[in-house]
């Protein structure tokens, strides 16, 4: 005779026990790797870039480095390309040109006349009268974007795999990126505040 209830209870059981498995199997694979860790295994990103082997891994680690110095090379081209786009489309002056208050104000001073006290330096002509950028220099400067913010993303994610080596590598390669462009960063450094004045887009 069949036991209908003992088949029933032992399937019952079968399905609690395969149930409750994968759960137990996604809380040990959740926990796992959350914690900074020395090793040469990995997978970074995408499933066929992984790693097994220390050779792998520094070859990885530079590889990450580049994109980090990579981040850091394309935001610092985007404030020459806005230089260059302020070149190509000065400013729209309404009463007087750059050169005319310069030369006013260079005149007043050599023959010791009082400058006006409100009276506008370059500077701040520029900042007031902010630049149009073609249609062209926009889509750029929006694609630039938009590769900045996919590999600033990507580079989080290999930060959040907690492996020290990759971690290392994302600082080093941020760090260097930032040291070989510091210099020309600073020399376009008034371009950024006019562009974020202008709302053109934030570097």
């Amino acid at each position: 005779m069949v036991d209908f209830y003992t088949m029933d209870h032992d399937h019952g059981m079968m399905n609690h026990t395969n149930g409750s498995m994968p759960m137990h199997m996604n809380m040990n694979m959740t926990m796992t790797g959350m914690y900074f860790h020395f090793s040469a295994d990995a997978t970074i990103l995408f499933g066929p870039w992984k790693v097994d082997t220390p050779g792998g891994m520094f070859g990885s680690m530079v590889a990450v480095a580049l994109l980090a110095f990579l981040f850091e090379a394309i935001r610092v081209w985007r404030l020459k390309l806005a230089y260059s786009a302020l070149l190509a489309n000065p400013v729209d002056m309404t009463s007087t040109s750059i050169n005319e208050a310069n030369m006013s104000k260079s005149k007043k001073s050599s023959e010791g006349s009082p400058l006006v006290e409100n009276e506008e330096t370059e500077f701040e002509i520029v900042h007031k009268k902010a630049y149009k950028m073609q249609v062209k220099d926009k889509l750029v400067q929006g694609l630039l974007q938009m590769v900045m913010v996919a590999l600033g993303y990507f580079l989080m994610l290999v930060f959040m795999t907690y492996n020290v080596w990759l971690c290392f590598a994302v600082i080093i390669g941020f760090g260097s990126g930032y040291a070989a462009t510091y210099r020309v960063e600073k020399k376009y450094a008034p371009i950024r505040s006019l562009m974020e004045g202008a709302g053109e887009c934030h570097v």
